[in-house]
């Protein structure tokens, strides 16, 4: 009988994550039904990958709105200027988005929640053909979205919405 018990257990908890892995998936089928709540970018020094405390008072703005946002993901994307290979610079925005996606996982933020792009040179701020411009390149983006199509008490939700 304890088998017995141990294996609806089982069961229950495998439909349980089934459920989830279904209400995300629909979620992510859903895609346009996101808008953005909260964007902010963070910026990185040349070559570098680590997070400034000026950028981790960026992101802990966002993760502050996260509590007020029914529905959300969170969508990471990284940057780099045009200095260097196209391969190394692809390698390099990941380690930028990576940076952040672990000081948000930190922040109780869900990995399953955060979409992550590592765009390289592809996605410019700024033209790179000076040394400010280079800069501003230098960045993650990063947007705190909300689906429009959940339901439930609005009231929770204090961001604004431009379409009520």
């Amino acid at each position: 009988m304890d088998a017995r018990t141990r294996a609806d257990q089982a069961q229950t908890l495998a439909s349980q994550a089934t459920n989830r892995v279904d209400a995300l998936t629909n979620q992510i089928a859903n895609l346009d039904s996101y808008r953005p709540v909260v964007e902010t970018s963070v910026h990185f020094g040349f070559d570098k990958a680590n997070l400034t405390s000026k950028a981790k008072e960026a992101l802990d703005q966002l993760v502050a709105e996260v509590p007020n946002t029914k529905g959300y993901i969170v969508v990471v994307e990284g940057d780099t200027d045009s200095v260097g290979s196209a391969s190394y610079n692809y390698k390099l925005s990941e380690r930028r988005a990576d940076a952040v996606v672990q000081y948000l996982a930190g922040k109780d933020i869900p990995v399953h929640k955060i979409y992550v792009i590592g765009l390289g040179k592809d996605k410019t701020a700024a033209p790179n053909d000076t040394k400010d411009g280079r800069a501003k390149n230098r960045r993650v983006d990063v947007r705190l979205m909300t689906n429009t199509q959940q339901q439930g008490n609005s009231a929770q939700n204090t961001a604004p919405n431009p379409s009520r």
